[in-house]
């Protein structure tokens, strides 16, 4: 789980769907660079669909949501999907290196 790679403080339910929305922005220089396919690009947009989805769920940015809520469940799944259909493994992130100010 990413508890540990963000800093105290923060909603980590939120931090994980923004950075996926950023990282999500690069897809389309993906696909045009041939380091994923558009099966692997519309999976991608699954997983933003969903986030948007729930963004309009309040009750699914708890931590306790994070942990027990099928939809979180369900992002998870489909994430290793993606990573098996790209030949990678999950690693566990390490501390994030992201300045955060309270």
């Amino acid at each position: 789980m990413q508890f540990g790679f963000y800093p105290h403080g923060v909603t980590v339910t939120d931090e994980i769907a923004l950075d996926y929305s950023d990282a999500f922005l690069q897809v389309q220089v993906l696909i045009d660079t041939h380091e994923i396919t558009i099966e692997i690009a519309q999976a991608l947009q699954t997983i933003e669909d969903e986030f948007r989805e729930m963004s309009l769920l309040p009750e699914l940015w708890s931590q306790d949501a994070l942990f027990l809520h099928d939809k979180w469940d369900n992002l998870r799944v489909n994430a290793m999907t993606i990573l098996r259909s790209l030949g990678e493994e999950f690693e566990h992130p390490g501390q994030s290196q992201d300045t955060y100010i309270f």
